[in-house]
This record gives structure tokens, sequence and C-alpha cells, in this order.
């Protein structure tokens, strides 16, 4: 436990054990009634206030190595993820890799336009060089 509670930090996630029916408390307070199935047994918070996928990529990782943590369910927002659901937001890349593929996307056709531009410029300039090159040997 002191291992994850590590991780957690290192990542920005804040992570706290909780009583189920003061977790209810609390949720039922905000008009969140989809949480209910899911609080049974053992039940732990994970949260951040930076990102919203980093609580459920850092607990997903860290049950790679070993059987617990079990992630039962996840809410961003007012959306609830099952646990298949929580795994494939885990797998996604960070926010920055992803807004770089984005950006990456949208300027390649671009980049591949001006260099097609580019080289219908620069033909006439390499057909005068040739020329002058065949005409001074």
């Amino acid at each position: 436990m002191s291992a994850l509670r590590a991780k957690c930090r290192a990542a920005g996630v804040e992570y706290k054990v909780i009583k189920n029916t003061l977790l209810k408390r609390a949720i039922h307070e905000h008009d969140i009634k989809e949480l209910d199935a899911f609080l049974e047994g053992p039940t732990a918070l994970a949260y951040s206030t930076e990102s919203e996928v980093e609580p459920a990529r850092v607990l997903v990782e860290f049950a790679k190595d070993g059987e617990k943590p079990v992630v039962k369910a996840g809410m961003i927002g007012n959306r609830l993820y099952n646990a298949a659901e929580i795994k494939q937001l885990a797998s996604l890349p960070p926010r920055d890799v992803l807004l770089a593929q984005v950006l990456g996307t949208i300027s390649a056709p671009l980049s591949n336009f001006l260099g097609s531009v580019n080289a219908l410029l620069a033909s006439p300039a390499q057909l005068t060089a040739a020329l002058e090159e065949k005409k001074g040997s």
C-alpha cells in the first residue's frame, strides 16, 4: 500500500481509503447514484486536480505488477466508466503526446503541399543552372 501511495504522490494523484457509508453520503449530496453498485468491500478513491486520466494510469499500471488494487469503476465529470473502460483510458498516451499527434496529423498535408510547391519552383532554377553548365562546357 505504501508503494502505491508513493507512486500516486509522484504522479500528483491523491489516494484515500474511505468508508463506503461516508462515500455514499458524500456522493448522494451531489446527486451521484451510479457508484452505489460498486461501493461494497474495501474502497479507495484516487483523484487528481491536474489530469483526469492520471489516476487510472497509475492504478492500472500498479495493478499489472500485482493483483491489488482492483479497479471497480471511475467517474470523470458526470460519466461513469466501468473497469474495462478505465483500462482503455489508462492506455492512452499523455495529453501532450496526444496534442503533438494531432498537430502532426494536421501539419503533414500542409508540409507535403509546401514540398510540392517548392519542387515546382525549384525545377526552373535547376533547369537554368543545368543549361548554364552545359553552355560553359
